[in-house]
């Protein structure tokens, strides 16, 4: 039950947080369904990438912390997941706003395109198109960092 309450707690947090988004066009109860919604989704799947384990089978295993068990990441797996994801972030807040909450709404929170339209209170097609010209800005971001790290390598 304590679960629920934090998660209630965090969805009001992070309507308050993003306020400014609410489009008045649209209805507040959906607005904040969809928050709450995501919100629950994005636990679930932290906690099925992130198993609980018990401060004492830590503290038991202290040697082996970075020894990757079957199926684990390795260590530089892990590093290169957290380069990547720095670079996402770079192509991300690269985009202007309107591009960069559409293509975050629909990738990262993983919003449906009706959902999107119901938070923000854009049209369909200024949904659609603002993924579309946001995602191939970050493509053009990605390339152009790639280009850079390849003609490092050459000097």
């Amino acid at each position: 039950m304590a679960e629920a309450d934090d998660l209630m707690q965090d969805s009001f947090i992070k309507a308050w947080d993003r306020l400014s988004t609410y489009k008045q066009r649209g209805k507040f109860p959906a607005w904040l369904g969809v928050i709450a919604r995501r919100t629950c989704f994005d636990y679930l799947r932290q906690r099925q990438r992130r198993p609980t384990t018990s401060l004492d089978r830590l503290t038991d295993s202290l040697g082996d912390q970075f020894a990757p068990e079957s199926g684990e990441r390795t260590l530089d797996e892990h590093l290169l997941n957290i380069e990547l994801s720095g670079t996402l972030r770079e192509a991300l807040d690269s985009l202007p706003e309107e591009q960069r909450r559409a293509v975050f709404y629909r990738d990262i929170a993983d919003m449906e395109y009706r959902e999107i339209v119901d938070a923000t209170g854009w049209s369909m097609g200024t949904v659609k198109s603002r993924i579309s010209r946001g995602r191939s800005a970050m493509r053009d971001f990605l390339n152009e960092r790639q280009a850079e790290g390849l003609s490092g390598v050459d000097q």
